[in-house]
């Protein structure tokens, strides 16, 4: 969902311009009370739990992809 990978903003925080951007929309975020609508969306993939169980409803389990910056703000909540 988000155009650039967790692990490649995770090895760029240490650059201050993206860190500082990134505090402070999540501060905004916070003391607003509002997050933004894409924020909010994720993506659901259902994946079977093991490997040969017939295609069933029961046998699958959703996997969640949610946007780096709602993660930030959700940890950031907490």
């Amino acid at each position: 969902m988000d155009s650039v990978p967790t692990w490649q903003v995770k090895s760029c925080l240490d650059v201050h311009e993206l860190a500082s951007s990134i505090t402070e929309m999540v501060n905004l975020s916070l003391l607003s009370g509002y997050v933004p609508e894409n924020w909010r969306t994720a993506v659901v993939i259902p994946l079977l739990k093991k490997p040969g169980l017939d295609l069933v409803y029961k046998n699958f389990r959703p996997v969640i992809y949610l946007p780096f910056i709602s993660k930030v703000v959700e940890m950031t909540a907490l």
